[in-house]
């Protein structure tokens, strides 16, 4: 991968098609853009989790088999969010988690695939929504040939407001790995933050919130999170300033151990970022770690905790 970045915004975007089931029809349907704006909602509550994909580790220690089946039928049911981000889905979550009742009579989808087209060979990021999607993106990182399969998901909103409307953008994130990929993260945040000035995305964007799993290692990295005086708001810092906050934690997670690792990091995060000279639509009025107990003896849902926060507008 090429180190040398631009450190400006450096990016493609590829228009997407989003999807909703119609009860009557039995399946799901694509959809292009949205026909009327929903009323800018009083709260909006957000969940972000990596799934944890089972191809990489080992079955006797993840339990696969145990751990995605109870996400799918509890565990995320249990959240209620206006909108989810899910990382790490391969074929198999993505087409089992759109049979799910709970999600075909509440959600839009970003992202569908049918069973017969499984072949388990990337990993998506896939946003799920109870506000339908103004439009659909995925963002690609230029330069970045092994992000080709891991867009960033921008899914755009409009909402009225009054006699106005006011566009946000919801970025779902998965960004590069490693204690050695903080340039490529530090490109990636300015991609992110950057595309809130991208007219092509919607006429106006007044709010982009990023959400996902970041992988920041580094406590220098926190810099990083900033782009040309747009102004970040990362939720948990701004609730629980003196609190760790960590979402990868082999201390509490027996399971990372399994796996052979250890760390502990905030790589799961919510942030709001606005334009400098704009009121925020959006602030964090709450925020939790999910996901902390194990679903048995050292197996946990992932070897991620989960975020769910609520904002208020």
């Amino acid at each position: 991968m090429n180190a040398n970045f631009p450190f400006t915004p450096n990016y493609t975007l590829q228009d997407r098609r989003y999807y909703k089931f119609i009860e009557d029809e039995q399946r799901w349907r694509s959809r292009s853009t949205v026909q009327t704006f929903p009323q800018l909602p009083q709260t909006l509550r957000i969940t972000t989790f990596n799934v944890l994909v089972s191809q990489f580790d080992d079955e006797s220690v993840i339990r696969t088999d145990l751990r995605h089946p109870y996400q799918l039928e509890t565990f995320l049911p249990e959240q209620n969010s206006d909108i989810i981000c899910l990382c790490e889905v391969n074929d198999w979550y993505l087409t089992n988690i759109l049979q799910q009742q709970w999600v075909r009579e509440n959600y839009y989808t970003t992202h569908y695939m049918e069973v017969k087209q499984q072949k388990n060979r990337k990993m998506y990021v896939v946003i799920l929504s109870k506000i339908p999607f103004f439009r659909v993106f995925h963002l690609y990182h230029t330069g970045m040939s092994d992000f080709v399969q891991r867009p960033v998901v921008v899914a755009v909103f409009a909402f009225q407001k009054g006699d106005t409307v006011e566009y946000v953008s919801f970025l779902g994130c998965h960004l590069k790995a490693g204690g050695d990929g903080a340039l490529v993260r530090k490109q990636q945040f300015i991609d992110v933050l950057g595309s809130l000035r991208n007219t092509n995305i919607a006429p106006s964007l007044n709010c982009c919130i990023a959400v996902g799993d970041m992988n920041m290692q580094h406590s220098e990295e926190e810099q990083n999170v900033a782009y040309d005086g747009i102004n970040v708001v990362d939720a948990w810092t701004s609730l629980h300033p003196n609190e760790e906050g960590a979402t990868y934690d082999y201390r509490a997670n027996q399971m990372i151990k399994g796996m052979g690792f250890d760390g502990i990091f905030r790589f799961d995060r919510v942030l709001i970022a606005n334009g400098p000279e704009t009121i925020p639509i959006f602030t964090p009025s709450s925020i939790e770690i999910i996901g902390t107990e194990p679903i048995c003896e050292q197996v946990f849902l992932s070897d991620h905790f989960g975020i769910t926060a609520t904002l208020k507008s």
